[in-house]
């Protein structure tokens, strides 16, 4: 912001609600030519456009406590969601788990089923190659 050639930054403007005499401002316009009503309606103004951009360590010190509990509640919003997540998640090993286990269950079963019919067919061509050879002498 610049006002007269004077450039004002936001710890000026802070500062300057603390150093604002208005009736000194007011005395300044009265001594260029204003009337005193103008003078301290201007004054007036000023003021309230100065106080109304800059904060008070209150404005400063609620903001801080809003944002902090605003985080807080954003924190533990978080925290809950991962822990549904790992819950979730170890819901999905032990199933993924269990069904690996009934794979290899499975398996187990099948490899003794192949192993049963490799003897019976061992077994059966045998008897068969046996029955032949007597049938053919």
């Amino acid at each position: 912001m610049t006002t007269g050639g004077a450039r004002y930054t936001e710890s000026t403007l802070i500062m300057s609600r603390k150093m604002l005499d208005t009736l000194a401002y007011a005395k300044r316009l009265r001594g260029a030519g204003f009337t005193e009503e103008q003078a301290e309606t201007q004054a007036s103004a000023l003021y309230d456009a100065v106080t109304g951009l800059t904060a008070t360590k209150l404005d400063v010190v609620e903001a801080k406590n809003e944002i902090k509990e605003a985080a807080a509640g954003e924190f533990t919003a978080v925290r809950r969601e991962i822990g549904e997540f790992k819950e979730a998640v170890a819901g999905e090993f032990t199933a993924i788990r269990r069904e690996i286990a009934d794979i290899w269950q499975a398996l187990r079963t099948t490899n003794g089923q192949i192993a049963l019919l490799r003897w019976m067919v061992g077994f059966n061509l045998a008897l068969t190659t046996a029955v032949l050879v007597k049938l053919l002498l």
